[in-house]
């Protein structure tokens, strides 16, 4: 009986090719005797051939780990000539496609542009308050870069680098409440009920004052205006939190007016006080 005659009763061998046969291990073949049918060694195809036997020459990847690159628009022969597998024409076809932008139905009108709009929002006119804890305070007072005599205002943070950018106004908050020692007198836009009673424990008082965004900025960068803005009224909805407001309007626009005086600027004229006849008058009208 030939070699193939016996591999092909047994039903356990298949011939791949001409260089390989694919033995299984079962106990069967275990049972033949080596003289019978030893496969040869030139037939082997795994990348050593014993254990210990590896060296640098015999070190390669696995059979198929690494594929050449498939080369388009190389003639029709190959399958992936002219149009590189592309097809003709389109988007897809396109270098620099992207997938199309969410909601994109192709041209026709999508479905978020046929449902009405519901609510509103009003996002665009959001103040947004810069955070200064207790415990930067500190540290800047720590420092020697605020005095802590003088009244700190929003100039005074930002010149000393406490803050680095203020849009719309400073809040004070109570991180570090129960270590700030300091009796100061600061004026920001917003302050935490924390930050207010460790601040008035020590003896010291927080006002609260308000700034549109051209009186904010006249007040960090008044080297860039040669006439000083006046302070505008806060908004309706604000002037609950500013009880203040008129007095301290009051006395910034009478500072400005006597800065505009030693500069030698034109002042406004103040308006004459209102008497009784002339309330009369304007009833009247």
């Amino acid at each position: 009986m030939s070699m193939f005659q016996l591999t092909r009763q047994l039903g356990r061998v298949s011939l791949c090719n001409a260089h390989s046969f694919i033995l299984p291990r079962t106990s069967l073949f275990s049972k033949i005797p080596s003289t019978i049918f030893t496969p040869p060694s030139i037939f082997s195809r795994s990348i050593t051939m014993k254990a210990n036997d590896i060296a640098l020459n015999t070190l390669r990847d696995n059979p198929g780990a690494k594929t050449q690159k498939t080369r388009v628009g190389r003639g029709i022969g190959s399958g992936k000539g002219k149009t590189a597998g592309r097809g003709h024409g389109g988007a897809k076809s396109r270098s620099g496609r992207a997938k199309p932008a969410p909601g994109f139905e192709g041209g026709q009108t999508p479905l978020y542009k046929k449902m009405r709009k519901y609510g509103f929002t009003n996002a665009m006119f959001k103040r947004v308050m810069v955070p200064l804890n207790l415990n930067q305070l500190q540290f800047q007072i720590d420092a020697g870069r605020i005095d802590p005599s003088q009244t700190i205002t929003m100039h005074t943070l930002y010149r000393a680098n406490a803050i680095t950018k203020i849009s719309h106004g400073v809040k004070l908050l109570g991180v570090g409440a129960e270590h700030f020692k300091y009796p100061i007198n600061i004026e920001v836009t917003d302050c935490s009920a924390t930050a207010r009673e460790a601040v008035e424990r020590n003896g010291g008082n927080v006002k609260l004052v308000y700034y549109n965004r051209l009186g904010l900025r006249a007040l960090l960068f008044p080297e860039k205006f040669d006439v000083i803005p006046q302070l505008a009224r806060p908004p309706p909805k604000l002037l609950p939190k500013y009880p203040e407001w008129k007095e301290i309007i009051a006395q910034r626009n009478e500072e400005v007016r006597r800065r505009r005086v030693a500069a030698g600027l034109p002042v406004a004229k103040q308006p004459a006080p209102r008497t009784e006849s002339s309330k009369e008058a304007t009833a009247e009208q």
